[in-house]
């Protein structure tokens, strides 16, 4: 019981100081803070760097969704079998040669309203950015306190281990002269055990975490860190409605949502507007061979939609069913980040 008091002494001495030093001091101040890291981060990280990419694709299918069809240029010949193509001869004057020039006309609206989607993609896209960026910033943070902690709890270890170290020092001592028993060197032997045990578990949780951000940071993963970094506690909302109601207005992820909903319910229009018909106009000129004037003609045409229960009736099913499911996502994601009150559905729009 004395030796298991002696222990328990040290441990205090030694232990206790450290938790009360953590625990009264602030985090010491360095040159570097923890948000060079989240800098770093934001300019290498591979995965965000891919996100903006994909939305650098999203923004360049912009212009060409509202972009009107190409128009189709046509060169023809008509005449016998007696000569060949375009080297007719005056004297068969029923050949001629004609150019045509055609153009698609989709009906009003549809050109406006691709054009309105692909920028609705676009912005989901760049909430998208926002929404791994948060998320990226989130892991980085949390693995380096976690990281900071490991080494802290590893640097206190070592301080118990060695004092642990000179009490077995002074019981063999003491048990070499017969002061002391051996069950007080067996203790300390065992206690110091424990602690390397300790050790080695909280290296091994060290050099995970920190690979972990090195990886995050597009680093080598045995590339040294910093334990000590400044920080600062944003400060949050008094109340848990006003924190509520800031994580509505503020996280990406909602906002994502909100505009596939957008997006849902402009791929919804355009289905509907595609059973009205698209229009097409052809000019075409034409002369003969054997010395008659130039003449043209002027052809208006209309796709008519026949087959509108087979395509454009499963379109409209298909966009009501995407804006329908966008809706439930976006109360999804409100519901998975807490934002949304125990018991309360909110209404969709």
């Amino acid at each position: 019981m004395r030796s298991v008091g002696i222990l328990f002494v040290l441990f205090s001495v030694s232990a206790g100081p450290a938790f009360a030093q953590q625990a009264a001091q602030p985090v010491p101040v360095s040159p570097a803070s923890l948000s060079s890291l989240v800098s770093e981060l934001e300019a290498r990280n591979p995965e965000l760097a891919a996100t903006r990419r994909e939305l650098d694709m999203r923004v360049a299918r912009i212009s060409p969704a509202g972009a009107p069809p190409d128009p189709t240029v046509s060169v023809g010949y008509m005449s016998g079998f007696l000569r060949p193509p375009f080297f007719p001869s005056t004297a068969t004057p029923n050949a001629f040669r004609q150019i045509g020039v055609s153009q698609e006309i989709p009906y009003p609206g549809k050109l406006a309203l691709r054009s309105r989607i692909a920028s609705t993609e676009a912005d989901a896209a760049r909430w998208e950015v926002e929404t791994r960026r948060w998320r990226l910033i989130s892991e980085l943070k949390t693995m380096y306190f976690e990281y900071q902690l490991a080494a802290r709890n590893l640097e206190i270890v070592r301080r118990n281990q060695t004092l642990l170290d000179q009490y077995r020092q002074i019981a063999e001592a003491r048990f070499s002269t017969g002061r002391a028993i051996q069950q007080d060197v067996l203790k300390a032997q065992l206690e110091i055990s424990g602690l390397i045990e300790r050790t080695v578990v909280l290296e091994r949780q060290r050099d995970a975490l920190r690979a972990r951000i090195n990886a995050l940071l597009y680093r080598a993963a045995d590339t040294p860190l910093d334990a000590d970094l400044a920080y600062t506690e944003p400060p949050l909302p008094a109340s848990a409605e006003g924190l509520r109601a800031d994580a509505l207005s503020r996280y990406p992820a909602i906002r994502r949502s909100e505009q596939e909903i957008v997006r849902g319910q402009q791929s919804l229009a355009l289905a509907r507007r595609e059973l009205r018909p698209d229009f097409g106009i052809n000019v075409t000129t034409q002369r003969g061979i054997a010395g008659m004037p130039w003449m043209y003609g002027v052809d208006f045409m209309v796709k008519v939609p026949i087959f509108w229960q087979r395509k454009q009736r499963p379109m409209i099913a298909e966009a009501a069913a995407a804006l329908e499911a966008g809706r439930r996502m976006r109360d999804a994601t409100v519901a998975d980040d807490g934002t949304a009150p125990r018991g309360h559905t909110r209404p969709l729009p």
